[in-house]
């Protein structure tokens, strides 16, 4: 997906805002947690609440009265949601009835469903089927768009490649390499379409609105890549070097602590995850509830600062488990030291931070498994001293 599209960062931002929002206002203590390798909804089981699942394969046949909240390698819905969506996965499969918003972040997504609020969705390739009816909005950012279904709503966002070929209500606005529109696709209302080529409309195409077409230009006012490649390469080391000297100073003064995290994160990597994304909800949620509040925007403002101090720290955490990961890949028999785990899981996490669309993700999953890792460290830290103190 090309990086310099404009709307990229537009709805990356707004994804960002609206997954915080419904994580951090919409839990509750009869939520329902589920974290294992392979989490599942039978099909005739009813969620009465709130479900968060944290898993590699998730599968969701029955109902869910409440919202929807999925971490996972992937994810397969058939079942009921009557309150909205909110998915990080590589592969997302919906197919059934869902009454609220679907938000989602994925490589592969395809939705073949009623959705009776907004999608908000960023992907590689995203497939919309011909029974997919959105009740309202449809926002994306996508390298391929395949879009055969219904939006009363408008349809907005950008790619490399969209195809239309069903029915879209409201407005279009796309920005897109490469924009295609075939029968028996209809637009009720103005197509505008950003693109350095004309659009491929072929007969049969019914568009009631106008048509507007911007051609894309290369933009003249870019600086001289002379110039900022240096800096933006410097910049990118002193990051690096930064982390590494933060990192190298945690591991040495803690330890027992970055050995454990490591370990927990390998032993218990689902449960690390959900322990990650609830204290990712309780910062976020008590910073915007307090703000709310007026009274308490000192405790927000603190908040805050614990957040991003978690957020920095917190790739930090992950990179070990990584690192030693990536060295088994190589050598089962390897032996490494923490700190030559911790350079290597630093480095990939750098590369990965570098690719468009991926490293948005790289960086949230970084700090949610980091954040999770440190918590659960302290847990299973106190716990050996409470079991240790007690057999005395």
């Amino acid at each position: 997906m090309s990086g310099k599209m404009k709307y990229n960062g537009k709805l990356i931002l707004l994804l960002a805002a609206v997954l915080l929002t419904a994580a951090s206002s919409q839990i509750a203590l009869g939520s329902e947690f589920r974290a294992r390798d392979d989490v599942a909804v039978d099909i005739n089981e009813t969620v009465r609440d709130d479900l968060y699942l944290f898993g590699n394969n998730v599968e969701v046949r029955g109902d869910v009265d409440g919202d929807l909240v999925s971490f996972s390698y992937s994810i397969i819905s058939n079942g009921e949601i009557f309150g909205s969506a909110n998915i990080f996965a590589y592969n997302i499969d919906l197919t059934g009835h869902i009454s609220g918003t679907v938000r989602t972040f994925a490589y592969s997504t395809r939705i073949n469903c009623p959705i009776e609020g907004n999608f908000v969705g960023m992907s590689g390739w995203l497939r919309i089927g011909d029974k997919a009816i959105i009740s309202k909005d449809f926002h994306f950012v996508a390298e391929r768009l395949t879009f055969d279904g219904t939006i009363r709503g408008k349809l907005e966002g950008g790619g490399d490649e969209v195809k239309i070929a069903g029915t879209v209500f409201g407005d279009v606005d796309v920005e897109a390499k490469r924009l295609i529109i075939v029968a028996p696709a209809i637009i009720k209302g103005n197509l505008k379409y950003t693109s350095p080529e004309e659009a491929i409309i072929e007969d049969g195409v019914v568009i009631e609105g106008k048509i507007d077409w911007d051609e894309k230009e290369v933009d003249s006012e870019v600086a001289d890549p002379n110039i900022l490649g240096p800096i933006s390469l410097g910049l990118d080391i002193a990051l690096f070097v930064m982390a590494f000297v933060t990192g190298l100073f945690l591991i040495l003064l803690f330890k027992d602590h970055a050995r454990t995290a490591s370990e927990q994160v390998k032993r218990n990597f689902w449960h690390t995850l959900a322990i990650g994304f609830l204290a990712f909800i309780i910062i976020a949620g008590g910073a915007i509830v307090s703000a709310i509040l007026l009274v308490g925007i000192p405790l927000s403002i603190l908040l805050i600062m614990v957040g991003l101090i978690f957020f920095y720290i917190g790739k930090i955490y992950a990179a070990i488990p990584l690192g030693n990961w990536a060295i088994g890949l190589i050598s089962k028999d390897a032996k490494p030291g923490i700190i030559l785990q911790f350079l290597l899981g630093l480095i990939i996490l750098t590369i990965i931070f570098q690719i468009p669309f991926f490293g948005f993700i790289g960086y949230i999953a970084a700090f949610i498994i980091g954040t999770g890792a440190i918590v659960t460290a302290v847990m299973e830290m106190n716990k050996l001293i409470k079991n240790s103190t007690g057999s005395q």
